[in-house]
C-alpha cells in the first residue's frame, strides 16, 4: 500500500537566517603476507554531508507534528510510479486547512545511480527479511598469484608454498570475518531489531569497504489541490548523478502567489546549492540564497549560507504582505512586513558533529545575531531525545525545548513528546491497529500555560490508512 502520511502541524522555528524552505518553501586493499590480516582504522572519504535543510532534521524528527481537530487520510499506490492520496479535515480553530484535499505523486522510470561511503553512524532501515547490510563490508580478495615465472624446480616449489600459504590465511581470515557478521546478524533478529548500523571507519586488510550504491527516480512531481483550486506542486529532476534541480510553486484564487527554483550540486564531500525565490523583473524584487557545506572530516561538517533579499519599491513605513510556501506542509503562511531599506543581506555560518550515537548541529548569523542550536542522542533502539536552543540576542530572547520519542516495535507503537521553556507541551501518538491491515490511528495534543489564568489546549484524532 502507500507510504505512511503523518498529520502535520504548523510548528515555526525561528532559525538565524531564512533557509530556501522557509522562503517559499512550500584500496583496494590487498595482502600478500602470510599472517592473518588485522583490522585497521581508516578515515571514510566520499561521504557527502547532505544540504542545509538536512542540518538539523535528525533532531527535528523526533519532536511531535501537532493537528487540532480531525484528519482522515487515505492513500493508494496505483501502479509503482504513480500514488494518490485523499485528505479531510476537520477544525473549528483553523478553518483555512479545513476541507477536502486531494493529492497525487508521480515518479518516473529514469534512474540515477551515485556511489556513498556509508559515515559512522549512518542508520539503514532493512526489512528483516533482506540480506544483512554488515555483509556488504566483507569481500573476498583475490589470493596472490605467480608474477614471475621461473623454471627452477625449487623456485616453483617455493611460490607454489607461498601462494597456498596466502591463499589459506586469506581465507581464513575472510572466513572469520563473515562469521563475525554472520554472528552479529543472528543476535539483532533475535532481538527482532531491523536497524544496523553500519560504521566504515573499519576496514580490513583482507577485505574491501565498497561505496553504498543509492539508485534514485527522476522525474517527482507530488502536489496537493483542495476544493478552492488552490494549488501546491514541486518538481524534482536529476540533470547528472550530481546536479539535481527543484522548482516549487503555489496558485491561490488563480494567480501565482510564490515560486522558487533551485538548483543543487553534490559532490564527494561537499554541497552545493543555488535558489532563487519570487523573481519580479517589473518590480525589481526576490530573493537569492546560496548555500555550501564540506565534509571535513567523518566526524565534522562545515558550511555558509548568504542571503539577499530584494523588496518592491513601495513608500517607506507601508505594510505590505509577503508570501511563502512551507514544502514540508505545503501550507500558506503570509506575515506583514515593514520596509526599512530596499534590500536586505545577510549570511549565517554551520557546523555539524556526528558521533556513533550523537548528533550536534548549529547555525548562527552574526549580522542578525540569531543562532539555532540541535542536539540529538539516540540512547537505545526504542529512545531518541532531543534539545533545541534558540537565541535571538538582538530582541534578548532565547527558548530552549526538549523532545523524545519513544518507538514500540512489538506494539507498532510510536509516542513523541516535548515541553519547551514557554510553558508549552505537545505530544502525539501513532499506533498501527493491525499488522494485516494499512490502519494507522493517531492522536494529538498541545497545551500552553504560557497564561496560568487562561491555559490553551487543542486535541486531534486522524485515522491514515494505507
Amino acid at each position: 500500500m502507500g507510504n505512511k502520511i503523518s498529520a502535520a502541524g504548523q510548528n515555526e522555528t525561528a532559525g538565524c537566517l531564512a533557509s530556501p524552505q522557509s522562503i517559499i518553501t512550500p584500496s583496494d586493499s590487498s595482502s600478500s603476507s602470510t599472517e592473518p590480516p588485522k583490522p585497521i582504522e581508516q578515515i571514510a572519504s566520499g561521504h557527502n554531508p547532505g544540504t542545509f535543510e538536512e542540518l538539523h532534521r535528525k533532531c527535528e524528527d523526533i519532536f511531535p507534528q501537532c493537528f487540532q481537530g480531525g484528519k482522515i487520510i487515505v492513500s493508494k499506490e496505483l501502479s509503482s510510479h504513480f500514488q494518490v492520496s485523499h485528505t479531510i479535515n476537520f477544525s473549528t480553530v483553523e478553518r483555512a486547512s479545513s476541507g477536502y484535499k486531494f493529492g497525487a505523486t508521480y515518479v518516473g522510470t529514469r534512474k540515477l545511480d551515485s556511489q556513498e561511503m556509508c559515515p559512522p553512524g549512518l542508520v539503514d532501515t532493512v526489512d528483516s527479511e533482506t540480506k544483512d547490510p554488515t555483509e556488504k563490508l566483507v569481500t573476498r580478495i583475490t589470493p596472490a598469484g605467480l608474477v614471475d615465472i621461473d623454471i627452477n624446480p625449487a623456485s616453483i616449489a617455493n611460490s607454489t608454498a607461498t601462494y597456498e600459504a596466502n591463499r589459506k590465511a586469506n581465507n581464513e581470515a575472510n572466513r572469520e570475518a563473515n562469521n563475525e557478521a554472520n554472528r552479529e546478524t543472528k543476535r539483532r533478529k533475535a532481538n527482532r531489531k531491523e536497524v544496523y548500523v553500519l560504521k566504515a571507519t573499519k576496514r580490513y586488510a583482507s577485505a574491501d569497504i565498497r561505496p553504498k550504491l543509492v539508485t534514485q527516480m527522476y522525474p517527482v512531481v507530488s502536489g496537493d489541490i483542495d476544493g478552492n483550486g488552490n494549488l501546491n506542486a514541486t518538481l524534482i529532476y536529476g540533470l547528472t548523478q550530481k546536479l539535481r534541480s527543484k522548482l516549487i510553486t503555489q496558485i491561490k484564487g488563480n494567480k501565482f502567489v510564490a515560486f522558487q527554483g533551485s538548483m543543487e550540486y553534490r559532490g564527494i564531500n561537499e554541497t552545493l546549492s543555488v535558489t532563487v525565490g519570487n523573481p519580479d523583473i517589473v518590480n525589481k524584487s526576490g530573493i537569492l540564497v546560496g548555500q555550501y557545506l564540506h565534509q571535513v572530516t567523518p566526524h565534522l561538517a562545515l558550511g555558509c549560507e548568504g542571503l539577499y533579499r530584494q523588496y518592491p519599491e513601495i513608500p517607506h513605513g507601508e505594510n505590505i504582505t509577503v508570501s511563502t510556501v512551507n514544502a514540508d506542509s505545503s501550507c500558506l503562511r503570509s506575515y506583514p512586513e515593514v520596509l526599512q531599506a530596499k534590500y536586505t543581506a545577510a549570511f549565517s555560518l554551520a557546523a555539524k558533529f556526528t558521533g556513533d550515537e550523537w548528533t550536534l548541529s548549529g547555525n548562527f548569523s552574526p549580522l542578525v545575531g540569531d543562532a539555532h542550536l540541535c542536539y540529538h542522542h539516540k540512547i537505545t533502539e526504542e529512545l531518541d531525545v532531543g534539545a533545541v536552543i534558540e537565541t535571538r540576542f538582538a530582541h534578548g530572547e532565547s527558548v530552549c525545548k526538549l523532545g523524545y520519542q519513544l518507538n514500540f516495535p512489538e506494539a507498532s507503537m510510536k509516542f513523541r513528546g516535548s515541553v519547551d521553556t514557554n510553558w508549552g507541551l505537545e505530544a502525539t501518538l501513532e499506533e498501527e491497529l493491525s499488522p494485516l491491515f494499512p490502519f494507522t490511528f493517531a492522536l494529538s495534543g498541545m497545551a500552553s500555560f504560557a497564561n496560568f489564568q487562561r491555559p490553551l489546549y487543542r486535541f486531534g484524532i486522524g485515522l491514515i490508512i494505507g
